[in-house]
């Protein structure tokens, strides 16, 4: 329990969930995002709010209060700042509320609950997302102990399982896309500078891939990319150019709206200088591809997803280690949430469920799988009596005159 009054609540829509054309109109951009934090925080009821924005997840963790109805507020917000109606496409978003959005964020920093099973990016998309709160002052104590703990969480399960050697990515899947379809002097552009782009420039570069093209609204960030990898950087001015000597397009970007019409991909086809093959990894997404999508190889999200879904993972085994890790990390979240209303046992809650699951660990190989669930029982119960001796004591000794 939080306190008598708060509840942690979590309203998203991913991967899991929808297609990629019934999300994008609901992601926010990095640019929106601080006004989403300040618009939300400051409704009635509203104590704390994480907004955490990535390629294939929109997810919005709130305290409220428990009178609050978590969707109806995130509806509230996209009809009064959007003009959106998002009861239109409720059966997309999921609610997430108490104990099960702790273990929803632990699986999700885990890379467990990804397009990519054990992607790594996402430990840093999920920091990202807490820091942008932070800086806006939309984050009270009760959030900051749960995504510390949630970072700790994704670091042990990435150092005790082979999640952290893999670095699994959708743009590492994007590379291993394009290192089967082109040849080694295929010309490759990128639209946009950001972490996919990095990981997609490098990846292909050091694959042998060295006539790359930058290209964004910023020059000099493309300048930065292109130098890096021996490549060249062009403005958004010189796009029709650039792409009419391409054979790749990858495109990343926040952008709101298309960035590549549909008008300019046809124009380029009608002269035989299309890219014959598109990579769009942004959501919304940045390349609107018309009638061209059966004339040239075409690939969103939802594409990528359907050829990693065919891939079976080298991690699968790994899972219920994973989920150990997490299940142990939510216990100590949870003792140390649940005695935040006693004074006495709030500084130590956490550190008696790590003894109690260290006696557990230590012991384990005394008892098979099948007594696990009986002595965890006994072991919390005794841990539960012995504090609440702990508790008597202190009082008993605080009550006796010096």
């Amino acid at each position: 329990m939080i306190d008598e009054n708060h509840i942690l609540a979590l309203v998203g829509i991913s991967h899991r969930t929808s297609a990629i054309d019934e999300r994008e109109q609901f992601v926010l951009s990095r640019k929106e995002i601080p006004n989403a934090l300040k618009s939300i925080l400051s409704y009635e009821g509203v104590e704390s709010v994480v907004i955490l924005s990535t390629c294939n997840r929109f997810e919005i963790y709130l305290l409220i209060e428990h009178k609050i109805n978590p969707f109806n507020l995130v509806g509230k917000f996209y009809l009064e700042n959007y003009n959106i109606d998002i009861y239109n496409s409720k059966n997309h978003f999921y609610t997430i509320v108490g104990d099960n959005v702790v273990k929803h964020l632990f699986r999700v920093i885990s890379g467990l609950d990804s397009l990519v099973l054990g992607e790594y990016q996402i430990q840093g998309q999920v920091k990202d997302a807490y820091s942008l709160s932070c800086q806006y002052k939309t984050v009270t104590g009760i959030m900051h102990k749960l995504f510390h703990s949630a970072f700790r969480t994704g670091k042990k399960v990435r150092n005790e399982t082979s999640f952290g050697k893999a670095q699994h990515s959708v743009s590492r899947s994007t590379i291993k896309i394009l290192s089967g379809l082109l040849n080694k002097d295929a010309s490759i552009s990128f639209i946009g500078v950001n972490e996919n782009i990095k990981i997609l420039a490098e990846g292909l570069f050091k694959n042998g891939y060295k006539n790359l093209n930058f290209i964004n609204r910023t020059y000099y960030k493309a300048e930065m990319l292109a130098t890096q990898y021996n490549g060249k950087a062009y403005s958004m001015n010189d796009l029709e150019n650039v792409l009419a000597n391409t054979d790749a397009l990858c495109s990343s970007t926040g952008a709101p709206d298309y960035i590549v019409k549909s008008s300019l991909l046809n124009k380029l086809f009608e002269i035989d200088k299309c890219p014959k093959i598109i990579m769009d990894l942004a959501i919304p997404r940045d390349i609107e591809i018309g009638d061209l999508e059966k004339k040239v190889k075409y690939y969103d999200l939802g594409a990528i997803q359907k050829i990693i879904e065919k891939q079976k993972s080298t991690l699968e085994s790994e899972i219920p280690i994973a989920e150990k890790i997490i299940n142990d990390e939510f216990d100590l979240f949870k003792a140390w949430s649940d005695n935040q209303i006693s004074d006495i046992l709030a500084p130590y809650s956490e550190k008696f469920e790590l003894i109690r699951q260290q006696v557990i660990q230590e012991n384990s190989p005394y008892f098979t799988n099948s007594d696990f669930e009986k002595i965890d029982k006994i072991s919390r119960q005794l841990l539960h009596r012995l504090q609440s001796v702990f508790i008597k004591i202190l009082l008993k000794e605080d009550s006796n005159p010096l």
